[in-house]
């Protein structure tokens, strides 16, 4: 029996209180970390949906412009065309 109880683990009176503050405060210091690190992956998941949005925002933008300008183009095409068959007298004919 006495062998069973040198086998357990005990916690020495000889372990200086300082090992023990340094432990408990390493530990604290790794949790602190682990927030700070948390926290800077989440700016940084803010910042990368932020870049995303502004370059979807960009590209929205060059789209409408190239809608806009591909409408000014068919209406001149349409409007050059009146006046092609207003020459040669089309306007209002059906064609065979």
């Amino acid at each position: 029996m006495a062998e069973q109880d040198d086998n357990r683990w005990k916690l020495d009176k000889h372990i200086p209180v300082a090992v023990i503050f340094a432990i408990v405060v390493q530990g604290m210091a790794g949790v602190w970390w682990l927030s700070d690190l948390q926290h800077s992956v989440q700016d940084h998941e803010r910042r990368l949906v932020a870049q995303e949005a502004a370059k979807i925002a960009e590209r929205m933008a060059v789209v409408e412009v190239q809608m806009r300008d591909s409408r000014e183009l068919q209406l001149e095409m349409n409007r050059k065309l009146d006046r092609l068959m207003d020459s040669k007298g089309l306007r209002g004919q059906q064609r065979p």
